[in-house]
């Protein structure tokens, strides 16, 4: 049996994908959640959290698929005072990490984050099925976590990973919590969101200052970005640094030097110590500050000079 807690993205991937598998799965969710009518009509059982001890047996497998800086929260609500050996699975090791989930020594815990958002998972599996072959998708393992008297079988989470959610096995990377996390934080706190969304605000304020048609801007950042990715994953970024024009090399070295200049990548370098220091998880906890900035950011769209064409 498997207890799956939320029935968010990751849930919606987890659930069904398992229940297909053959394995028996039990969602649960808070009372009067509107997510109990979505998944009862997918087909999935669902429980109220609160009813969760009642049913957890020994050696049962518990998948944390709620909010990240809710599983600490959960775990202590609901599981921690179970005696019954059970195995935890993380989707993502934020909780080991901040130190938010501290398990007793009964329960194991195990990592099986897969580097995909729950619908594109989802997809993934659905194909697979189709095809009767893995997808591509990648996936970060860790087995044995802290220093609890059960430990997780790995070939339960083989198991799980490569049957139910037809990841090759080739595709699962081992790697701590903690490894698995800052990973995540730092890619997502210099690259992906902290770079990309400012970069991408500030250039398109730029062409539209330039007068340039709103549909344009929107292809010529939105889809030259998705392409630029597949290339970059194909190639990598040498290979992608010579398949691109002149026009574009020279801009990236042009780029390159004035945000040298301006001591970008000591900027960058300060927020990934503060994802290392954990610095990142106090000013995480200080919500009224960043929504207050959230607001105001990446919303402000200069008026055009005259009339686009």
């Amino acid at each position: 049996m498997i207890h799956l807690i939320g029935f968010g993205g990751q849930g919606k991937a987890w659930a069904p994908s398992l229940q297909e598998a053959g394995v028996q799965v039990m969602v649960y969710l808070p009372d009067h959640s509107h997510s109990v009518a979505i998944a009862e009509g997918a087909g999935i059982k669902t429980r109220p959290i609160h009813l969760l001890t009642e049913f957890l047996k020994k050696n049962d497998t518990v998948v944390f698929a709620c909010p990240d800086r809710k599983i600490g929260e959960v775990y202590q609500k609901y599981i921690s005072a179970c005696s019954e050996k059970l195995h935890l699975i993380l989707i993502h090791g934020f909780a080991m990490w901040s130190g938010d989930l501290i398990p007793n020594r009964n329960h194991s815990v195990c990592l099986l984050a897969p580097k995909a958002i729950g619908p594109e998972l989802r997809e993934a599996i659905q194909n697979s099925q189709k095809t009767k072959t893995p997808h591509s998708l990648k996936a970060a393992v860790c087995v044995s976590a802290g220093d609890g008297e059960v430990d997780f079988p790995r070939q339960n989470v083989m198991t799980i990973a490569t049957q139910s959610l037809a990841f090759d096995s080739q595709s699962l990377i081992e790697a701590s919590f903690d490894q698995e996390t800052v990973g995540d934080l730092i890619s997502e706190q210099l690259l992906l969101c902290g770079g990309v969304f400012s970069l991408l605000e500030w250039t398109m304020k730029e062409m539209r200052d330039a007068q340039i048609p709103e549909a344009l801007i929107h292809e010529e950042c939105i889809t030259e970005l998705e392409l630029i990715a597949r290339v970059l994953r194909k190639k990598g970024l040498p290979g992608t640094l010579q398949a691109i024009s002149d026009s574009a090399k020279a801009g990236a070295v042009m780029m390159r030097k004035r945000f040298i200049e301006h001591k970008l990548p000591e900027l960058l370098h300060l927020q990934a110590n503060e994802v290392l220091d954990k610095t990142f998880l106090k000013n995480l906890s200080n919500e009224a500050e960043w929504k207050s900035d959230l607001s105001g950011a990446f919303q402000a769209k200069a008026a055009p000079r005259g009339n686009q064409t």
